[in-house]
């Protein structure tokens, strides 16, 4: 069987639309279930959140990025680990 240039073309082209979509689609299920996540606590318990918010907001820069740092380099094991 012969296939032309243009069949094959299209071919991968759609092939390349479904990953991306598929991949946007694991994307928004990861950033939907982070914002159930990050919903739950303000939800259940307001007062104990801004109690919280407030102690993170006199913390200094420093103490702030490594925390960023630890739950960033800690979501990088997680999802090697995972895949």
């Amino acid at each position: 069987m012969r296939y032309s240039y243009a069949s094959i073309l299209a071919a991968g082209h759609a092939i390349t639309r479904l990953w991306i979509a598929d991949s946007m689609h694991d994307f928004l299920v990861a950033f939907a279930l982070l914002l159930i996540f990050e919903g739950i606590w303000p939800f259940l318990n307001p007062a104990s959140f801004q109690r919280a918010l407030a102690a993170i907001a006199t913390e200094p820069a420093a103490a702030l990025r490594l925390g960023g740092l630890l739950t960033m380099a800690s979501g990088l094991v997680l999802l090697y680990l995972v895949n």
